[in-house]
């Protein structure tokens, strides 16, 4: 099937356009560093379900040209809209790349280790109530993946940055008297009665740390604790003002 008959497809299937939730996943996972065929991936699987929910089958059973097709639009706004984050991906890999171990430490002050060694298994078949099981065992190698380390710094990074965020919010909110907490990584709950106050303290805190020049103290990290890795350029800071979500309507709700 050409792009042209998938495109009058797709806007047979959408006529309103492509909604939030398509492009929900993809956009929130592609400033952690996802692969193309993992946004491929979620894109499928919301067509999946809107074709049950919608009980129509414009494709009949082919699932990946079609999805393969939206994705392709899909990653070129990505790529265009999210560039100066592409750009940091890069820039983390080129670093990742260079070292068996990589450490730093995140803004408040918490040690991150990064180490991804090849894995070597072998499978042994074993009967567990007259049920047979392939089981691989497997053990750290001296070698490391280059790809495991390459792809798992730019989410790590991420998250060690997520990860102080939350620790310093709950730090100042217990200072101010909040008792109860609901956390779970980017998720931040209290009781009623202290959500106002939990909200003012959180966007203080992400402009508190997002103000600091955090590629330029990981870059000096990294050149103090793995003297041996070449370190490009820090990416240049694009005109965000972190101090705007203290005002912004729309950070964390």
């Amino acid at each position: 099937m050409d792009t042209h008959e998938q495109a009058k497809k797709w806007r047979a299937f959408l006529p309103e356009g492509l909604p939030r939730g398509a492009v929900k996943r993809p956009v929130m996972a592609n400033p952690y560093g996802i692969r193309k065929h993992t946004a491929q991936d979620y894109l499928r699987s919301w067509m999946l379900e809107q074709q049950e929910k919608v009980g129509r089958r414009p494709w009949g059973h082919s699932t990946y040209a079609p999805a393969a097709y939206l994705n392709d639009i899909v990653w070129k706004s990505m790529e265009s809209l999210t560039r100066p984050a592409v750009i940091c991906m890069q820039w983390l890999r080129k670093i990742a790349t260079q070292s068996h171990t990589l450490r730093w430490t995140n803004p408040v002050g918490f040690p991150v280790i990064q180490s991804c060694p090849k894995t070597e298994g072998k499978t042994v078949t074993v009967f567990m109530h007259s049920t047979k099981v392939a089981v691989t065992p497997r053990n750290r190698t001296a070698e490391t993946s280059k790809v495991k380390q390459r792809d798992g710094l730019p989410p790590n990074f991420v998250h060690s940055l997520d990860s102080a965020a939350l620790t310093e919010t709950m730090d100042r909110c217990a200072k101010a008297g909040i008792q109860d907490f609901a956390m779970v990584h980017d998720s931040y709950g209290t009781r009623a009665e202290d959500a106002v106050t939990m909200n003012r303290i959180l966007r203080e805190t992400f402009a508190d740390i997002f103000e600091r020049p955090l590629l330029a103290e990981f870059a000096e990290e990294i050149s103090h604790y793995c003297p041996e890795i070449e370190i490009p350029p820090v990416p240049e800071l694009g005109t965000l003002d972190p101090r705007e979500v203290i005002s912004s309507p729309h950070f964390f709700g």
